[in-house]
């Protein structure tokens, strides 16, 4: 089966999965304040799991599959983003290192939230 032109499917794959193009200050800080509701639903479904209980390995395979939809989206805006700063998108590494300590990783977001470099 072949997907329509501007099936949501394909809408989203191409706006958030695309690695090419620019992403305005705006739309990332729209994109991390909105990411902050699946992560907050993995964590909820992991607390469910740690209590035990018949469906304990559902909530964790949920949980897991939910985190793996989210690392190519997340990836794609934060090189997009270091484009945009004229960065290179290897940065992006520094930020997902980065997550364990926070301070680091609040930085890194603001040095996201800058704008970008007039050519």
């Amino acid at each position: 089966m072949i997907i329509a032109e501007d099936a949501p499917i394909r809408v989203l794959i191409r706006n958030h999965l695309d690695f090419k193009g620019k992403v305005s200050r705006k739309r990332y800080l729209h994109f991390r304040l909105f990411s902050i509701l699946p992560i907050c639903l993995i964590i909820w479904l992991q607390h469910l799991a740690s209590q035990g209980g018949p469906a304990a390995l559902e909530y964790t395979i949920a949980s897991c599959l939910i985190a793996i939809l989210l690392i190519p989206v997340d990836f794609s805006y934060m090189i997009r983003r270091y484009h945009d700063l004229g960065k290179s998108g290897w940065y992006c590494i520094i930020n997902v290192l980065a997550r364990n300590i926070w301070f680091a990783a609040l930085a890194v977001e603001i040095f996201l939230c800058w704008k970008e470099k007039i050519e």
